[in-house]
Order: C-alpha cells, then structure tokens, then sequence
C-alpha cells in the first residue's frame, strides 16, 4: 500500500497488519482526508437539526464563501448542488487562495448570449491582478425551478467537471499549485442559488 487509494480500498484486516509500513505522506493524506469527511457530516447533521421549511425541501440557506478544512489533493471531488432559474445572467464556483488574492479555478455557468459569445461556460484563472487565458466549453441543460449537480474532479494535472452526471467538453489544467487552494467562493449570479456543497 503506497497511495491513499490503496489505503482507502483495502480491507480492514489488511490494513491493520500493514499500518505500520505506510509512508508518512500517506498517512497524512489519509488523516486529511478522515478529517474532511467528518466535517462533511458535522455540517450535514448541523444542517438537518437546525434548518427550517428550506431544508425539508433540500435547500439550506444560500451559501457563500467558505474557508477549506483541509487541503486539496489529487482524488479529491467537490459536490455542489444548486437551483436553477430561467434568466439568470451567470453563476460560479471559484477555487481561490486567501492570501493571495488567486483564483485557481473560475468555473462560470453562463446561459445566456453576451457580447463574446453564449451560451457557455467560461473556465479561467485570476493570478491576483488579471485574469489569464480562458477555455470555453457548451454550457449543458439546465430547467427552470430544478436541481442540479455540479462534480469537480481534482485529476493529476487537472480540473474535470460533470453536470448532472456529464462530462463537459473540456477540462482545465492547473495553472497553480492544487494544495494551496484554501478557500471555496460561491456566486449566484441574478437569480439562481446555491444550495449545498462537500468535498470528498
């Protein structure tokens, strides 16, 4: 056993006669990763006690920028789920480091046409004082008044997005480190939401 996969695959017993043999990256890894998936579901169980009528329907209170409990690595999957309105100019995800004021990863939903195209979705990096090259990819279906699910996949040397299950037409490759990222921003644009969100 020499990477988190194998350590989150193997069975019980072979992982208890073989603890001893881990690297100390590995095991850091898998700390990190125990870690976050306990605070995913502190932050469910907080949810489901807490939330009034919203919740009862699957919707939590808007979500806004939030502060990573632990790094990103590779095999790491950021959930989100959203509801869509017919309308709304544009939404986005964005991965970002605090300190430096970085967007490692814009994801923007836009569904309408602008002056450069649409609609489409808009794939691109802030370095801190401008934003770079984009990549542009078709913008999948959305229905008014529905959920959806929007799957981040930390790849070795890229970002793979899936909608409600498909793949969009490009990925994105990492311009900055993927463990510096320590902060998850959500925009709504004019009228859609954010609902609900977890890494994995």
């Amino acid at each position: 056993m020499s990477t988190l996969e194998d350590v989150k695959e193997v069975d019980d017993e072979t992982l208890r006669r073989n603890i001893g043999f881990l690297s100390p990256d590995t095991v850091t890894q898998y700390v990190f990763y125990l870690r976050a998936k306990v605070r995913v579901l502190e932050r469910q169980l907080l949810a489901s006690s807490s939330a009034g009528s919203q919740e009862s329907q699957g919707l939590g209170p808007p979500l806004a920028a939030q502060q990573l409990d632990s790094p990103l690595f590779v095999g790491s999957v950021i959930t989100a789920w959203g509801l869509y309105k017919e309308g709304t100019t544009k939404f986005n995800i964005n991965l970002k480091n605090k300190a430096s004021n970085r967007n490692h990863f814009h994801l923007d939903f836009r569904p309408i046409s602008d002056p450069h195209g649409g609609p489409v979705v808009v794939m691109n990096t802030h370095n801190g004082s401008h934003w770079m090259q984009e990549v542009r990819t078709a913008l999948p279906s959305f229905v008014d008044e529905k959920r959806f699910k929007v799957e981040i996949i930390c790849q070795k040397d890229s970002f793979k997005v899936y909608v409600d299950h498909i793949e969009l037409g490009s990925v994105f490759k990492y311009r900055f480190l993927l463990k510096e990222i320590d902060e998850i921003a959500f925009h709504p644009g004019s009228s859609a939401r954010w609902c609900s969100y977890q890494i994995s």
